[in-house]
């Protein structure tokens, strides 16, 4: 599902990205959604929940504890879709 997404909508560039605005990560391997504010909605088994997390792109991506740990930021594709 992820990768069909990548063509819906408009392509938005990352300088301009909103509100709700989906943007992907690790080579279109993960999907967010943008709150503003440097924050995004997207699965993260790393939240409270187990599951849907808000965490902000300055966060460090800990990946099963591997040392991958770099900020979501450095893994962003730079791929942005505006679906309305």
């Amino acid at each position: 599902m992820t990768y069909s997404q990548t063509s819906l909508g408009q392509g938005v560039p990352w300088s301009n990205i909103r509100r709700g605005d989906i943007f992907f990560m690790d080579h279109i391997g993960h999907v967010g959604i943008y709150l503003g504010g440097q924050y995004f909605l997207h699965d993260s088994p790393s939240s409270p929940t187990g599951g849907v997390g808000v965490s902000r792109l300055s966060d460090v991506v800990d990946r099963d504890d591997r040392a991958y740990a770099v900020p979501w930021y450095d893994i962003v594709d730079g791929v942005v879709r505006r679906l309305v």
